[in-house]
């Protein structure tokens, strides 16, 4: 499987994938419309992991972890914490 190109923007998130050969490419999303996305990685131990970084207005940060490459997502138990 081709890899992913991950885009995080202001305005939620957004996945370019390549067909086989490299030669067009499909832009879907956005994944959490309206939120700002810091961060995301796909995981270079397993493809199908992938991790975001999410801020989501007035909640504050968190984590969302994927294990579908990028399909569902699941938020982390426990919030990030500042470092001061």
């Amino acid at each position: 499987m081709a890899a992913t190109l991950w885009i995080g923007t202001r305005k939620g998130a957004f996945a370019l994938r390549p067909d086989a050969r490299r030669r067009s490419f499909k832009l879907s999303g956005p994944q959490f419309l309206g939120h700002v996305i810091h961060h995301i990685v796909a995981d270079p131990r397993d493809p199908k992991v992938v991790l975001m970084a999410r801020r989501p207005g007035h909640h504050g940060p968190t984590v969302f972890r994927s294990t579908d490459r990028g399909k569902t997502w699941k938020e982390a138990s426990n919030r990030p914490r500042s470092v001061k």
